[in-house]
């Protein structure tokens, strides 16, 4: 209804929409179950009339998940595959997610379809920028302490196929 408003979401699974200048919640959705690395990690991606957010099943895989800004109705859902600590990126119709089975994966912002994925060593846990046609996806992470032999680096993807690999 034109309400200037924010989103966020939890770890216990849901987002809501509140409205900027009151705080009044416009809409709450449950997403998935929470927990301790569960629910919603890292902040959702916006544009035009919806709302693009991953949330893990209870410390689990995460969905991610296609909500209508104006209602919080879910427009589509899909299963990641693994589990997603970092945010979501949406540039020229697609939603770009890196997750910690070490994959940086587009999908269709229409339908959810994953369209392209691409493996890298470690986990991903980055955003993702896309700037002049360039996707770049930093990769390597870890909790608690570090492994034996930490890996991470800096993909870069050009949408003609073309791109580079640094460390």
């Amino acid at each position: 209804d034109g309400t200037e408003a924010v989103g966020v979401g939890d770890k216990a699974g849901t987002y809501r929409a509140l409205d900027r200048d009151t705080g009044e919640v416009l809409w709450s959705r449950a997403l998935t179950e929470g927990g301790l690395q569960g629910g919603v990690m890292a902040s959702a991606a916006v544009h035009d009339s919806r709302i693009y957010v991953a949330s893990n099943r209870a410390s689990q895989e995460a969905d991610l998940v296609a909500l209508d800004a104006d209602t919080g109705d879910e427009v589509w859902r899909v299963d990641v595959g693994a589990h997603v600590t970092g945010p979501v990126t949406w540039a020229n119709g697609l939603v770009f997610v890196a997750d910690d089975s070490g994959r940086i994966a587009a999908y269709d912002a229409a339908d959810g379809a994953r369209l392209w994925s691409h493996a890298v060593p470690s986990p991903a846990a980055g955003g993702i920028a896309v700037v002049d046609g360039t996707v770049y996806a930093g990769w390597g992470w870890w909790l608690a302490s570090p492994p034996a032999e930490p890996e991470g680096g800096l993909t870069a993807f050009r949408l003609d196929g073309s791109g580079a690999d640094e460390p």
